[in-house]
């Protein structure tokens, strides 16, 4: 199932003796990877690995007229690259966000019981 996720990176550089530095948010779709499985019949299943696909960054490259479309591309290669340099804190973060909420059980029994007091009434 792939499912899509962000993550924060931030870009720095140095422009005309400048230091500068920008945060973004990278979009990415990420489908979970498959462990090998050693079946007992010596028909091993390889697995698969995670994958990791870049969607989009925001913001996105600010309106500078012609260079508008070489800025974005660039910025999108940048992404692209951070993702596959940090393909370890994207996983992890993927499978954070799949996760289920702790206190979603409890908040609901709450909601549940704010609800049934108030038909009551």
């Amino acid at each position: 199932m792939r499912t899509t996720h962000t993550i924060a990176a931030i870009r720095s550089g140095n422009f005309n003796g400048m230091d500068w530095e920008a945060e973004y948010v990278i979009t990415y779709s990420y489908v979970r990877g498959a462990a090998p499985i050693i079946h007992p019949a010596d028909n091993a299943d390889p697995g698969c690995p995670a994958e990791i696909e870049f969607v989009s960054i925001s913001p996105g490259a600010s309106d500078v007229g012609a260079f508008t479309d070489p800025a974005q591309r660039d910025l999108e290669e940048w992404a692209a690259d951070w993702l596959d340099e940090n393909r370890a804190a994207a996983i992890e973060s993927a499978e954070d966000d799949m996760q289920p909420d702790p206190d979603y059980a409890r908040d609901l029994a709450l909601e549940y019981a704010y609800f049934a007091r108030e038909t009551e009434d």
